[in-house]
């Protein structure tokens, strides 16, 4: 079945993606103010490689996990700073919003995409970041009149 066929990829899929994950994560850690830059996570990878894990670091192309590497790529400035986004998003949304079904739609993209994150690196490509943020900013509440601020 479809299932089977998907948990068997995952299953095979999992080894490499475990290793370039902690070669990203260690070449984070090599230069953990600024990162290597962006754009240059397989450079950094690349330092990590042994001859067991070339393989899956050469053939990833990517930590499949966006936090893994915002930290490799701009250290932990980068990652702190993409932490402080999503946590004010998801502030904003549970605290500003006044719709309760806009209010559970744009939680539920944000976090769903973020969980994907932690698989997969959907964030790194433009066309999904944008998408993601066309789709929250259509889901925002209009900003309050100005009598409602000076009345507040």
């Amino acid at each position: 079945t479809m299932l089977e066929t998907r948990l068997t990829d995952l299953n095979d899929n999992l080894l490499p993606r475990e290793v370039m994950f902690s070669a990203s994560w260690k070449a984070g850690g090599l230069r953990p103010w600024l990162g290597h830059g962006l754009d240059n996570l397989n450079s950094a990878s690349a330092m990590m490689s042994t001859a067991e894990t070339n393989g899956p670091i050469v053939s990833q192309n990517a930590a499949h996990n966006i936090f893994a590497e915002w930290f490799a790529q701009a250290g932990w400035p980068g990652l702190l700073s993409l932490c402080l986004i999503i946590g004010m998003v998801l502030y904003s949304t549970l605290y500003n919003s006044t719709n309760q079904l806009v209010k559970a739609l744009r939680s539920s993209l944000i976090v769903l995409v973020v969980a994907h994150g932690i698989f997969d690196y959907g964030l790194e490509i433009p066309a999904v970041f944008l998408m993601l943020s066309l789709l929250v900013g259509l889901t925002g509440d209009k900003p309050p009149s100005a009598t409602a601020r000076s009345n507040g």
